[in-house]
């Protein structure tokens, strides 16, 4: 018989039925083949289908559980007590007051025959104190890596951001977009710089720093200030008392393999399903379907038909049994 392997499109649809119902009553998932067959009592059918609707809701819903904590908590971060052979480098210290603390009565607006090309006007105080201040070091996992950038929340030296030029050009955009000029030390991206009326706009601008999605280095290192009091001497000075003697250290929570186990732990838990039942479903409805068309479309050109022989039990049924003695 030469086989027709072009079937037509209501010879797919006739042998996708019967695959459907056969995969159905044939697989291994809990409680389905129960429901599908229809030899079975209607509330056995209806109780079992209800029990598998249950479980495949339950399913979803821990898995879109898990699924939130991979996209938004990933990481977890935890203490380092090895201390031994780090460096710390001493930070920048910059000291700078609010616009509102400020005379602004004896500022002017700088003229250019006073300035030279590229100053800018400065207001210097000097006051002595002891600032001391302590360090929290922070560093990764290479795992981390391979996260998304809104996973991780955080940047790689790599990437060629860190979290002040992203501060910068968020702070940058909000103050143009308020008050459509810059303050002279963001005013070198060619945009409008405010003269000294304008000032008066930026100090009225609200931003929230926290609505910017600027993130730390990956593997930074933080200073905090523990105290800071009036200096016995006439030089301010800036200390670190002690060493740090713990790490921050960044890891994996949950990562793309522990995520493939959990999902495949919790179906086989509730419905018995496995990365075979996977194959076994595809194999059903793709080459078993379209094999199926084939043997079908080809026996019926040939008009072959199935002859199912079943033999019919006479009426009555002989009951005088004969013995016979057996000898050895």
């Amino acid at each position: 018989m030469k086989y027709k392997y072009k079937p037509l499109l209501r010879e797919l649809r006739s042998s996708f039925k019967s695959r459907s119902r056969e995969y159905f009553l044939e697989n291994n998932l809990h409680g389905v083949p129960y429901f599908v067959d229809s030899t079975r009592p209607k509330w056995e059918r209806i109780t079992w289908f209800l029990l598998t609707a249950l479980s495949i809701v339950a399913i979803v819903a821990i898995i879109a559980t898990f699924l939130y904590k991979f996209q938004t908590e990933p990481t977890i971060t935890g203490l380092d007590i090895i201390t031994e052979h780090i460096g710390i480098e001493f930070p920048q210290i910059f000291i700078c007051f609010d616009w509102s603390h400020l005379n602004h009565s004896h500022i002017r607006e700088p003229s250019d025959s006073n300035l030279i090309p590229g100053e800018r006007p400065a207001i210097r105080m000097y006051f002595p104190v002891d600032i001391e201040f302590i360090v929290e070091i922070t560093y990764t996992t290479s795992d981390i890596r391979y996260l998304l950038l809104r996973q991780r929340k955080c940047y790689y030296n790599q990437e060629g951001i860190s979290l002040n030029d992203c501060e910068i050009n968020c702070l940058r955009d909000k103050l143009f977009a308020h008050c459509e000029c810059l303050p002279w030390f963001l005013s070198f991206a060619d945009k409008t710089e405010c003269t000294v009326s304008k000032y008066s706009c930026l100090n009225n601008v609200n931003i929230d720093m926290t609505h910017c999605n600027c993130w730390l280095s990956c593997d930074h290192t933080s200073y905090s200030i523990k105290g800071v009091k009036k200096s016995l001497k006439d030089v301010t000075r800036i200390m670190l008392r002690n060493w740090p003697t713990a790490l921050y250290r960044r890891e994996m929570r949950f990562g793309y393999l522990d995520l493939l186990v959990s999902f495949g732990g919790i179906a086989s838990l509730f419905l018995g399903f496995s990365l075979l039942s996977s194959i076994e479903f595809g194999y059903y409805f793709t080459l078993r379907t379209y094999c199926g068309a084939v043997v079908q479309s080809s026996r019926k050109q040939y008009n072959i038909v199935t002859v199912h022989v079943v033999e019919k039990l006479p009426n009555k049924v002989d009951t005088n049994l004969k013995y016979y003695q057996y000898i050895d």
